[in-house]
C-alpha cells in the first residue's frame, strides 16, 4: 500500500545513480528515530555501493574515503549521517528491472507521466564527518576530489596553450585538433611509467619541450631569427636549398637531398 509520494527533478550532473541515491535519502530523512526499514530497488550500484562505502566500514569513514568515491560522495555522507544520527537499520533487497513487479511498474508510471519542475536539493550543511565542502563556482563538488583537481589543472592548462597568440589558427572552427592524444604525447614519460613522478627528470624536461617547440611552431628557424636580428638576416634563405625561406613548413617540405639525413 503507497502512503505519500511525491516527484521532482534533480540539477547539476544528473544521473540515474544520483536520482536512486536521492530518492533513499528521501525515504529514510522522513523516517522517525529507531527505525527499521527495507528498501526495494532495481539499482544495483545503490545496494553494492551502500554496502561497499557504508555497510562495510561500519558507518566509520574518513573525509579522505568520502573525496575518493567516484561519484556523489557528499550525497553517500548525507545517508551515512541520517542512519547514524536517526538509528536507522536499514535493508536492501534487489528487485529485477523490468520484472512486472507491481511497486516497480507504478514508480516508472509516476515518473514518466510528471511534468513537475521543482528541484530537489539537500544542503550539506553541519555534516559531522565533514567540515568543509569544497565548491568550484559555487557548484558542490560531487566526484573524486584529486581527479577533478587534476583535470581542471589540465583544462586550465590547456586553455592557456590555447589562448596564446601563436596559437590563434588552432582556434579556428574548422581546425580539427585532437588535444587528448597531443596531450598524451606531452606527457608520454609518465603515460608510459618510463619515469617517476617523483623527481625531475632533465631528460624528460628537453624531451617535452622539444615537443611543445614543435607544437607551437618555434624551432630557431632563419625566419624567427629575422625578429631577432633583422640586419644579420635578412637576406639568408634555407641553408639546404638556398632558394626559399626557412620558415617552419619549409623545413620539412624542403627537398634538397641533404636535408633528409637531418630530418632523419
Amino acid at each position: 500500500m503507497i502512503l505519500h509520494s511525491f516527484h521532482s527533478e534533480i540539477s547539476y550532473f544528473p544521473s540515474s545513480n544520483k536520482a536512486e541515491l536521492l530518492a533513499v535519502i528521501s525515504a529514510l530523512i522522513v523516517l522517525p528515530s529507531n527505525s527499521e526499514v527495507t528498501i526495494y530497488t532495481d539499482s544495483n550500484n545503490i545496494i553494492t555501493g551502500y554496502y561497499d562505502i557504508i555497510d562495510r566500514n561500519n558507518f566509520i569513514i574518513s573525509p579522505r574515503k568520502f573525496f575518493k568515491i567516484q561519484t556523489n560522495n557528499i550525497y553517500w555522507s548525507i545517508l551515512r549521517e541520517i542512519i547514524v544520527t536517526n538509528n536507522l537499520t536499514l535493508d536492501f533487497i534487489k528487485v529485477k528491472g523490468h520484472s512486472d513487479d507491481q511497486f516497480n511498474n507504478y514508480i516508472n508510471e509516476f515518473i514518466t507521466h510528471t511534468d513537475e519542475l521543482s528541484n530537489l536539493v539537500f544542503k550539506p550543511n553541519n555534516l559531522i564527518n565533514l567540515d568543509y565542502i569544497p565548491q568550484w563556482n559555487n557548484i558542490i563538488i560531487e566526484c573524486n576530489l584529486c581527479q577533478f583537481l587534476k583535470k581542471k589543472s589540465k583544462v586550465q592548462h590547456w586553455e592557456k596553450i590555447l589562448n596564446l597568440n601563436r596559437n590563434g589558427k588552432y582556434r579556428h572552427p574548422h581546425v580539427n585538433v585532437d588535444w587528448h592524444y597531443i596531450f598524451l604525447m606531452l606527457n608520454r614519460d609518465i603515460e608510459d611509467k618510463v619515469e617517476s613522478t617523483y623527481f625531475t627528470s632533465i631528460f624528460s624536461s628537453k624531451r617535452k619541450k622539444q615537443s611543445v617547440n614543435l607544437l607551437t611552431e618555434e624551432i630557431p628557424t632563419v625566419e624567427k631569427r629575422k625578429y631577432l636580428a633583422h640586419k644579420i638576416f635578412d637576406n639568408w634563405k634555407c641553408s639546404f636549398c638556398e632558394q626559399h625561406d626557412e620558415t617552419f613548413d619549409h623545413v620539412w617540405m624542403c627537398e634538397d637531398p641533404e636535408k633528409y639525413i637531418w630530418k632523419s
